[in-house]
Formats: structure tokens, C-alpha cells, sequence
């Protein structure tokens, strides 16, 4: 994938993988800025439902305009691929940060979970729940900024869930009771 050209953007190199894809970081051809790219697993991308949850994960934080949660440019497909383009976060993921470090001191546990915070309230003032609220989907970046990212399996109001009643999604650890009871 590395080098490659999908639509108006080439693959630099790649920055992590999930349950849906890999994620790349990208230059934008036409913008001439770093973008990073969401590309869903070809095998998966066979598969309606998640296709429908890939474009509801897009929908979900393209509806979100904040300095705490990653901006979504857009949804496209390109060389036989679909893939989000997203901001670019420059920085670590906060489990990264927690992994090297250890325990954070206070003031700045207090001003990272302030931030995450402020992402959540103006999401849910939109009608957009994340449901999957870790420390690998909270990207710090190098000027201090908290983004917020992956909605991979948000609830979006006016949006038909795809998740069925009973069941669970997300992180055990890191869901609520209500996800944890499904529902």
C-alpha cells in the first residue's frame, strides 16, 4: 500500500490497524497537507453491513466540527478501496502515553480528561454517542490538543442502529453497563 495512489491521495506509510482496517498516513495530492487515511479491509469490504457501519462511523464524526475530536474530510473510494480521510494527528495515542509513562501526575490528567470531556458533550449535544471511549481512541498531539477519534461504532440520532438488541459491542472494559447488557 505504501507509495500507492488512491484518489487524490498517496500513501506515506502506515500508522496502526483495527477491526475494520489500517490506518495511513497520507499526502493530500491537491491540498498539499498530511491527511490520514481509513482504509477498510478489502474482505470486509464485501460485506454490506460493514460497509453501512464504515459509513455510519464516517457520517457520525463528519457531523462533528470541535478542536477535541478528529475532523473527517471525507468518505471515497479509489483503486478498489473505500477509506475515510481524516485530520491528522501528529502526536501519540493516550495508551501509548500511558505505556511509557506510567501513571500521569494529576494537572495533566486533569487537562487531557478536560478535554476528552468537552468532545463528548458537544458529540451528544449533536445526537452522536461514541460508545467506545478508551485511551488507544484519545490521539494527544504534540501541541497538547486532545482529539477524540474512531466512531467506528457510534450511535447516531435520525440513523438506524446496526447494532441488534442483546448484543455487544466495543472494549468489555471500557463500555457501560447499558452496552454491557446490550442495550
Amino acid at each position: 500500500m505504501i507509495g500507492k495512489v488512491l484518489g487524490n491521495y498517496r500513501v506515506l506509510k502506515k500508522l496502526g490497524e483495527g477491526g475494520m482496517g489500517s490506518v495511513y498516513l497520507a499526502q493530500d495530492l491537491g491540498l498539499e497537507r498530511e491527511v490520514a487515511l481509513k482504509i477498510i479491509a478489502p474482505e470486509l469490504a464485501r460485506n454490506p453491513q460493514l460497509m453501512a457501519r464504515f459509513r455510519v462511523e464516517a457520517i457520525a464524526q463528519a457531523k462533528l466540527n470541535h478542536s477535541n475530536i478528529t475532523a473527517i474530510h471525507s468518505f471515497d473510494e479509489a483503486a478498489g478501496h473505500c477509506f475515510i480521510v481524516m485530520e491528522f494527528v501528529d502526536g501519540n495515542t493516550l495508551k501509548n502515553i500511558i505505556k511509557e509513562k506510567g501513571k500521569l501526575p494529576l494537572p495533566e490528567a486533569i487537562r487531557i480528561f478536560s478535554q476528552i470531556l468537552q468532545g463528548i458533550a458537544y458529540a451528544h449535544a449533536k445526537g452522536v454517542v461514541h460508545r467506545d471511549i478508551k485511551p488507544s481512541n484519545i490521539f494527544l498531539a504534540k501541541d497538547g490538543r486532545v482529539k477524540i477519534g474512531d466512531f467506528g461504532i457510534a450511535k447516531v440520532a435520525g440513523i438506524d442502529g446496526l447494532t441488534k438488541m442483546g448484543s455487544t459491542m466495543g472494549s468489555p472494559l471500557y463500555s457501560s453497563p447499558e452496552q454491557l447488557l446490550g442495550k
